[in-house]
């Protein structure tokens, strides 16, 4: 007797664990009793499952396709989520634990709005009279702890011309959620969020984790829409998708991967690839009204490739509200296009209407091969009309072979008419992009005497265009103001080997330019080209293209020097100091440092001078004076190692290994890793070749130098 009641013992302490715990079994193809206790007794529908859940209970569900409807059935129909749950998809049917569950993906768990099953691929207007407005609806009554895990969401047609049932084909949302492991794609939205509308006035918010958006297809938010709610997105791919005018929508179609209004977002580690809108913003498109206050947008560690739209081709921010914050950071983009004949920006920030003021960031990331059918291969950002005050800066960023059809290659800068905004560019390399109007790197466009921008540490090589071959100025196209105060301050900046018609740094409007201890050199074209209404302030700077005129004063410019300057002819005579070096040659290296005991060396002015550090990262002043041009010479050794050329890195930018290499065919030497405020983080010897763990630096832009016997090789990386 006893040994017969140890079995009931254990079977009654089991189900009493298992009621405790609220866990539900569907299996499509179950032949049991069908009350959900048990895989062998599963549900048969996930509908049944979602009205007999109690709250709190975890729904399983195993692999199969589950339908809100049979054949011809109501569109209406949904996979309705009242109440706290958690389901989890792609089981097999026999698993007791979900560590046993594995990869959702390999057993497909498919939420599917498809009643006949005809639907085509990519056909958004073909046999879908049958599909569900939305597969999945979440009511503002589940809590942010609901939860859906291991599900692929497709083929929700969310086509009535009217809320709710125009939004949220795959998921519509009204309530809080969490969503992980879970593929959504083939869902369409008449209006907003083809894959997932989330919105409502309600302090629920919504979280998307390993979660893949892939061909959806909407007006805004052909991947996703938020309003009024917080969201998070990591570890999230966005491929595919599409906000385009289809089936007759009236709206904007911005924002193919995720149309954000009026809410706070945070994008970690995601993936955009090959999406496309024919308006902003193909990838991430956000949006705040006149009456928001403090909302925030970041960006960290993402990926933006092969995107394409009509403008700003990969990201959006357009903000006319209180204190908004962008910040984009250790992100790349690739490839991206914006197609319009005025695009502006494959990356474009926009501060604008009365009042309208914020911040924002973007700091490490790289752009390379964005295209803009107008202006600003790279990035647009500034104020539009009557926007209050807002500060901009771009730091530790890399801009290559970007191009635009018309202006600035990689970078417009622009303010408006009475706006208020503040520019910060530092430690960026700009090289090989290209415009064919003006502007190779860097534009400026203002019509606010409020302007102000400051460039320092940073590098335009190898820039193209038709003026202005690495740096121009316009007047805003948009207003006809006529700014008397507007400032473009450089400091610490290397100006090489640029191309165009007129000069490397080219002012045609009434902006102010300063160049503090800057080296413009080697350009094919003049040095600076101002228009009659600018003004400069030049100090310890070198201006040297052999083979052109430093300054073209045909235009009777007011050009002020405040000493410590080098020209190689004499254009600037009737300006120069005496404390200035006029008609000679500069004495620098091959890489502009200069030489030991030359005309560089302890012959600036020190005072103006507030750079702790050079462009190189190394300390500003040594020996009591400043050295002109953009880098500090250092002989406090007699023999002093020559710079003889560049490392070559690879990645760059790098996450976790790096490869070096030196060129001349050396082997090894002494190595030392700065960061970007020129405090050393590492050193060690090292190889030519050698592979370098830099899994233990935190994201930033980094100097590299390494010392072969008398000879320093250098060159910069960037950690995302």
């Amino acid at each position: 007797m006893k040994n017969l009641m140890k079995p009931l013992l254990f079977l009654l302490l089991f189900n009493s664990w298992h009621s405790t715990f609220g866990q539900v079994f569907v299996k499509h193809d179950a032949t049991g009793a069908g009350n959900g206790s048990s895989w062998a007794d599963a549900y048969t529908t996930l509908n049944t499952a979602l009205d007999n859940a109690n709250e709190g209970d975890e729904i399983w569900v195993a692999a199969g396709t589950y339908k809100p409807a049979g054949m011809n059935g109501d569109p209406s129909s949904k996979f309705l989520i009242n109440k706290f749950l958690k389901l989890f998809g792609g089981f097999i049917g026999t698993e007791t634990s979900l560590a046993e569950r594995g990869d959702p993906a390999i057993h497909a768990t498919i939420l599917s709005g498809d009643l006949n099953g005809d639907d085509i691929t990519d056909e958004f207007d073909v046999n879908r009279s049958d599909n569900v407005l939305s597969v999945v609806v979440v009511t503002q009554d589940a809590p942010d702890e609901t939860l859906l895990d291991g599900f692929f969401i497709r083929n929700g047609h969310a086509i009535n011309p009217a809320w709710p049932g125009n939004s949220g084909g795959g998921i519509h949302i009204q309530g809080g959620l969490q969503v992980s492991n879970c593929t959504l794609e083939q869902n369409f939205a008449y209006n907003v969020g083809g894959g997932v509308a989330a919105s409502n006035n309600s302090p629920n918010s919504v979280t998307f984790n390993n979660c893949h958006f892939n061909h959806n297809m909407g007006n805004l938010g052909g991947g996703a829409d938020i309003r009024f709610k917080t969201a998070y997105f990591t570890d999230c791919t966005f491929t595919g998708n599409i906000a385009l005018a289809a089936l007759g929508q009236p709206y904007e179609q911005n924002g193919s991967s995720v149309f954000i209004r009026n809410s706070d977002c945070f994008f970690k580690r995601c993936s955009y690839i090959n999406n496309e809108a024919l308006n902003g913003a193909a990838c991430v498109f956000f949006w705040v009204d006149a009456n928001g206050k403090g909302f925030t947008i970041e960006v960290d560690s993402c990926n933006f490739i092969g995107n394409k739209s009509g403008t700003g081709g990969a990201f959006y921010s357009q903000t006319f509200g209180d204190r908004t914050t962008t910040l984009i950071t250790n992100s790349a983009f690739n490839n991206n296009v914006s197609v319009d004949p005025f695009a502006y920006g494959n990356v474009t920030i926009y501060h604008q209407g009365n009042g309208a003021n914020g911040t924002a960031l973007l700091e490490h990331c790289y752009f390379e091969r964005n295209e803009s059918a107008h202006a600003s291969g790279a990035i647009d950002i500034g104020s539009g009309p009557g926007a209050d005050s807002s500060s901009y800066t771009i730091r530790g960023c890399t801009f290559k072979n970007n191009t635009a059809i018309n202006r600035t290659g990689a970078l417009g800068l622009w303010s408006e008419e009475n706006t208020d905004a503040a520019f910060l560019i530092e430690d960026c390399l700009f090289e090989n992009n290209q415009s064919g109007e003006a502007g190779g790197a860097l534009l400026v466009a203002t019509g606010s005497n409020e302007f102000s921008a400051t460039v320092s540490r940073c590098v335009f090589q190898g820039n193209q265009s038709e003026s202005g071959g690495a740096i121009v100025s316009f007047p805003d196209i948009i207003t006809s103001a006529n700014p008397v105060s507007a400032q473009l301050n450089l400091d610490n900046c290397l100006v090489t080997n640029n191309s165009c018609a007129d000069a490397a740094i080219l002012i045609t409007d009434q902006v102010n330019i300063g160049l503090l201890n800057c080296t413009v050199a080697d350009n094919s074209a003049g040095g600076l080209n101002l228009s009659s209404t600018s003004m400069a302030a030049l100090q310890n700077s070198i201006l040297a293209n052999p083979g052109f005129i430093e300054y073209d004063g045909s235009n009777g410019a007011m050009v002020t020097s405040n000493g410590g300057n080098l020209v190689l002819d004499n254009s600037l005579d009737a300006t120069l100091l005496p404390t200035d070096k006029s008609a000679v040659s500069p004495d620098y290296d091959a890489n502009y440092f200069p030489t030991v005991g030359g005309n560089l060396a302890d012959s600036g002015i020190n005072s103006g001078v507030t750079a702790t550090v050079d462009l190189a990262g190394n300390p500003r002043i040594l020996y009591g004076t400043v050295d002109i041009g953009a880098y500090e010479g250092d002989f406090s050794i007699a023999n002093r190692e020559v710079p003889v050329g560049p490392i070559t890195i690879s990645p760059n930018p790098v996450v976790d290994h790096l490869t070096i290499e030196l060129p001349d065919n050396a082997d090894s030497g002494v190595m030392s890793i700065f960061d970007g405020a020129g405090k050393l983080v590492e050193s060690g010897e090292y190889k030519s070749r050698h592979i370098l763990s830099l899994a233990q630096l935190p994201a930033g832009t980094y100097m590299i130098k390494m010392i072969t016997g008398n000879k320093l090789y250098f060159g910069k990386f960037v950690k995302m």
